[in-house]
């Protein structure tokens, strides 16, 4: 038998079982090739070994391209089984998670389950996404930042920033959601700056945060009153989103929400839904939009129309017209304290009014959650308003379940004042509202959360226990500084050879609080008469003297 270099065995099944190919081996030597097949030596002509050449380029091509769709199933199925985390572990700060429409880098995903890091890199772009107009599964969580300027009323906006970025790690890293996470920002008219920094770019770059620009106003004026209504431009996203969840900017997801927008789009729930709070129908403080083209523009033209008939008659809002629909019994507007027939809640001139004419009166397709009850309204044959169907129980939400949550009153991720059925039912439980001085990066708080403390306490045994949490600031504070160590926030300290250096962590803890000096919010409390008034005056020409609904109709 002639010597040989090597040898190589080359084994290949085709998918046909009949025309399945036998085991062969090959030597390779200076004479030539010979082959062993079926139990004897064969000798191979020219002809044969070109023929057996191609087949081998063939199958070694195919066999690449298969690998290529393993290796994309597979990072596809590994970033749908991300879940929460029991073990809570740092990775490079160039790191992003899949993030729907945005650009993400390499990303190292621990598996709890199997205990096993793999490396998953995705890429995708706007352009991609766009090209299909179809936006049925794609969804966003949009959160909204106006009066930005940093020269002259200072950095209170990182408040909204840093918690924009604690929501999509909440959402993405920790809960494996699908859905982008959206930052409109407003400069304020006073700015000179026409951007956010480059750092503070980056920095809601590297958390996957899209940051999107939206203008201000063209009658010149911002105040509360007028940065009520910017949440809605939401609906100007109808070519890249099927649904929108707006979240106020001190609102805090505890899990994965993305089950509101599956039930949505499978029918279960509206196309449009609300919350009820305590004295008001809907809260514009979380909500989720189906926006459609040509939504925004009549939107706008609603809102018109009601500043022209209170710069006309000189009353701010008509509690029996609202803003375009008397309310007759037996339909009326409930909250979760209270119900009635006339527009008198809290926000009723602005945002939560308008909300609940638009989904319920304008578009006539919505769900209202009030407390454990569902109340589904749609049309009749007449193109009229009518309750459908009303869901008690909790359902269809009494399957859903936070995978961070130990037990139904976990004060960890509910404020001390909520009420107790809100600690229980869904998906109220499932998001924290820091409304008033409840907001974890207020410096009122800040001086009561020692994050040294907290990260002691929840990585206890390098194991993340979530159940030892006290409050959800203490989930904000523990989730913003795993962010801000990732990414490296602010000035690099060098010089230290181990990052478990002392006097390393000493100045990275005071980097850290240093960012959390956060001034208050230019815009706070609730829009006032005089806001809406110097917006009237300025769209129509008319300096009046709006007053009060309530006060005219008393009178």
């Amino acid at each position: 038998m002639p010597s040989h270099r090597f040898s190589r065995r080359v084994s290949s099944r085709h998918k046909n079982d009949n025309n399945r190919l036998p085991q062969t081996r090959f030597w390779f030597s200076y004479e030539g090739i010979i082959c062993f097949r079926h139990g004897k030596f064969e000798t191979v002509t020219v002809m044969t070994v070109c023929s057996m050449l191609f087949l081998l380029w063939s199958m070694g091509s195919q066999h690449l391209y298969l690998l290529r769709q393993f290796n994309t199933n597979e990072a596809s199925m590994q970033s749908m089984n991300f879940g929460v985390p029991r073990i809570w572990k740092d990775s490079p700060s160039s790191q992003s998670i899949t993030n729907g429409s945005s650009s993400v880098n390499a990303s190292v995903i621990t598996n709890t389950d199997t205990n096993i890091n793999k490396i998953v890199s995705i890429e995708t772009t706007n352009t991609t996404r766009n090209k299909n107009r179809d936006t049925k599964g794609k969804y966003a969580y949009a959160m909204l930042m106006a009066g930005v300027d940093p020269e002259t009323s200072g950095l209170w906006y990182h408040g909204i920033l840093f918690n924009a970025m604690v929501t999509s790690e909440l959402l993405h890293r920790n809960s494996n959601s699908q859905s982008d996470v959206i930052l409109m920002v407003q400069l304020s008219k006073e700015a000179k700056i026409k951007k956010l920094s480059d750092e503070e770019e980056d920095w809601l770059r590297r958390a996957n945060v899209i940051v999107k620009y939206i203008p201000l106003p063209d009658h010149g004026i911002q105040n509360f009153y007028t940065i009520q209504f910017e949440k809605f431009r939401v609906l100007q996203y109808y070519k890249e989103y099927a649904r929108i969840i707006f979240l106020d900017g001190d609102v805090m997801p505890n899990c994965n929400l993305d089950y509101i927008f599956k039930l949505s789009e499978e029918g279960v729930l509206k196309e449009n839904m609300v919350i009820a709070w305590r004295a008001e129908p809907s809260s514009g403080g979380f909500f989720m939009l189906h926006p459609k083209e040509g939504d925004y523009e009549n939107l706008e033209k609603i809102i018109e129309r009601q500043q022209r008939k209170a710069s006309e008659t000189g009353i701010l809002f008509d509690l029996k017209e609202g803003w375009g629909h008397n309310i007759t019994s037996p339909d009326r507007w409930k909250s979760n304290l209270h119900k009635g027939t006339e527009w008198k809640w809290h926000g009723n001139y602005v945002d939560q009014g308008l909300l609940y004419f638009w989904v319920k009166y304008y578009k006539k397709n919505v769900s209202i959650l009030i407390m454990d009850t569902i109340e589904q309204y749609g049309v009749n044959n007449k193109n009229e308003v009518i309750l459908e169907t009303t869901l008690h129980d909790n359902e269809p939400f009494k399957s859903r379940n936070c995978d961070c949550r130990t037990d139904d009153n976990n004060v960890g991720f509910t404020n001390s004042g909520t009420m107790p059925i809100f600690r229980r039912i869904v998906p109220f439980r499932d998001y924290v509202h820091f409304t008033g001085k409840t907001k974890p990066w207020m410096l009122i708080n800040q001086k009561r959360l020692d994050v040294k403390e907290i990260v002691s306490r929840v990585e206890k045994n390098d194991v993340y226990n979530s159940s030892v949490f006290t409050s959800p600031q203490e989930v904000w504070q523990f989730t913003f500084w795993k962010i801000h160590e990732r990414l490296q926030m602010g000035r690099i300290v060098t010089g230290y050879k181990d990052d478990n250096n002392e006097e390393y962590r000493m100045k990275r803890m005071k980097i850290f609080h240093d960012h959390l000096r956060i001034p208050n919010a230019v815009f706070g409390g609730h829009p006032k008469v005089y806001h809406a008034n110097a917006v009237i005056a300025a769209k129509f020409g008319r300096d009046v003297n709006l007053v009060d609904a309530r006060l005219k109709l008393e009178a």
